[in-house]
């Protein structure tokens, strides 16, 4: 068991769940976009949650950051049930601990103010100069973030920046708070593919000098295999499947998982172009009461239509929700891909 399992939970979901209403009067519906999320995160740690686009992900990172507040569940930061204690706001002692980074690192910046004016913000206000000049504690974190020897960046405007030298000012800011948790969302999506493991890296090294849990909201199992150390698969707002992230891509157990890392780009691999339409309309399934993939799925039963799936150990920190591993259809090992790869194609 590694040091980072041995220790308390620094940040805990219970049972969280966020269900926004959309439209007006006959028109209204509901969304459930988080449904009945646990996690947990332990300091020095780094994990993954991996899902597709609409897949409820990025609202998980928005509530713990505190942007939007939860329909019902607990968020737990070292043990303290953040909601019970700060019902309406976050504190700023909260801001302090979790800070985000956001997918969009121009977005994220005021483009009328200068590098040098957010970062010095951001110290001033949560006051993390510890008696140093407040321009040497800037140094320092544009040092931290391998923006050093860029000459006069505190004076340019986030418009004078590259892409990845605008996400590295967003990981300078939120380092500033010197958080305790740092939640990741889609953090190289934007970027050129050339500067995305630049990031990862710095993320990585950051988190181990640190020792800050990290959170990695992405939809590239290959990322999370690369960055984290354990991953969690979402579909439709809920977890399918968590496990090591070595073994999520060696072993893959729910069939969601499989077509996600089938859709792992291969060098000699093509896969088809969906139709216009197809993609959005297998993202979003119908809410029912059993699995919400079992439309998609290339092994679905008559059950998974009418029953969800508890959690099913498989291996030691490694469970999947299921019903090919469940009581009421297993274990039972998966059909070799080799059979299913036309069904699996098609659903991707």
């Amino acid at each position: 068991m590694t040091g980072a399992a041995q220790q308390a939970p620094l940040l805990e979901l219970r049972d969280l769940n966020k269900t926004f209403v959309t439209g007006w009067l006959r028109n209204r519906k509901t969304v459930r976009a988080v449904a009945g999320v646990d996690l947990t995160l332990r300091g020095g740690q780094a994990i993954a949650l991996v899902g597709e686009s609409g897949s409820g992900k990025s609202t998980v990172a928005r509530l713990i950051a505190r942007l939007v507040r939860p329909t019902s569940g607990q968020i737990l930061l070292n043990g303290s049930d953040v909601l019970a204690a700060e019902p309406r706001h976050a504190s700023r002692g909260y801001r302090h601990d979790v800070q985000m980074i956001f997918q969009d690192p121009f977005s994220s910046l005021n483009p009328v103010h200068t590098i040098g004016y957010h970062l010095t913000r951001s110290v001033q206000i949560h006051g993390t100069a510890g008696g140093r000049p407040v321009a040497d504690t800037v140094a320092g974190l544009l040092e931290d973030v391998g923006l050093g020897s860029v000459a006069a960046i505190t004076d340019r405007y986030p418009h004078e920046l590259s892409g990845g030298q605008r996400q590295r000012v967003a990981i300078a800011r939120t380092l500033a708070a010197r958080p305790s948790v740092l939640v990741a969302d889609e953090p190289t999506s934007m970027l050129d593919t050339s500067v995305r493991v630049g990031i990862l890296n710095l993320l990585d090294d950051l988190r181990r000098e640190r020792d800050f849990g990290l959170l990695l909201i992405t939809h590239d199992l290959a990322s999370a295999r690369y960055a984290t150390s354990h991953t969690l698969v979402m579909y439709a707002g809920q977890i399918l499947e968590s496990g090591p992230s070595a073994a999520i891509i060696a072993s893959p157990r729910h069939p969601y998982t499989q077509l996600l890392v089938r859709s792992i780009p291969r060098r000699g691999t093509v896969h088809p172009v969906p139709a216009p339409g197809e993609r959005r309309q297998a993202a979003a399934p119908e809410a029912g009461p059993g699995c919400p993939f079992a439309a998609r799925c290339p092994s679905r039963m008559p059950v998974c239509d009418t029953v969800m799936p508890g959690p099913t150990r498989t291996e030691p920190g490694h469970w999947v929700r299921c019903h090919l591993f469940g009581p009421g259809g297993g274990p039972q090992p998966h059909q070799p891909a080799a059979q299913n790869d036309s069904r699996r194609e098609e659903a991707l």
